[in-house]
């Protein structure tokens, strides 16, 4: 990225992308933090289509949820079964003691509450929403030159 003109093309390309709620794009680090439950690909594919190159720093984006109502690991097996069934997901963590299901991938938050609870569970999101992290390369437009 050589120019706010650059970075400003980025933000609105990946602005543009379902599921996006926040992006910030650093100059200096050549990254976009993504805030919201975008698809990766998606996100990647929106850079790439403005002419600059983007890949995926770090691991998929994550959610944490908090369930109410587990009582033993069959309940904890329920709530991983239903999570993992919902589009997006590439991996689920439940922990029966913390009371919290840790989703991996670029599922909708909504549609994982919705999942748990119609599993006869209380959820809700804990924390923010989930970011990916963007590492963008090769921007260099004529305002550059």
């Amino acid at each position: 990225m050589m120019c706010s003109h650059c970075t400003g093309k980025v933000e609105q390309v990946l602005s543009a992308v379902a599921g996006v709620k926040n992006v910030v794009v650093d100059l200096k680090a050549n990254t976009a933090v993504v805030t919201g439950s975008a698809d990766e690909a998606a996100l990647v594919a929106a850079v790439e289509g403005a002419g600059f190159r983007a890949r995926v720093a770090g691991g998929p984006p994550t959610t944490t949820l908090s369930v109410e109502g587990m009582m033993c690991s069959h309940c904890t097996g329920k709530v991983e079964q239903v999570l993992s069934a919902v589009a997006g997901v590439k991996n689920v963590v439940v922990d029966l003691k913390a009371n919290t299901a840790v989703v991996t991938g670029s599922a909708d938050e909504a549609a994982l509450v919705a999942a748990v609870e119609g599993a006869g569970f209380r959820a809700r999101v804990a924390g923010g929403p989930p970011t990916t992290t963007l590492s963008v390369e090769g921007m260099m437009c004529s305002h550059c030159t």
